[in-house]
């Protein structure tokens, strides 16, 4: 459901969120967190896309300025 959550809500403010690309990456960020502290992503995201996430949620809460993602 979460992930759901972020789909409507991106879609429904696209206009005003595809001006504020820090602000949506956040909040794409921070549902995936939370996904990720309550069960392992890899019950329904790639290999290759929770190693991205793993780097970029650190353990010591410092955020990693990471290229843009290749998923396959």
């Amino acid at each position: 459901a979460p992930v759901t959550f972020s789909y409507h809500t991106l879609f429904v403010y696209e206009k005003k969120l595809g001006e504020k690309s820090n602000f949506r990456q956040s909040l794409i960020m921070g549902t995936l967190g939370n996904i990720y502290h309550i069960r392992k992503m890899k019950w329904c995201f790639s290999n290759n896309f929770t190693s991205y996430i793993e780097v970029y949620l650190r353990l010591d809460g410092e955020k990693r300025q990471l290229p843009s993602p290749v998923f396959n």
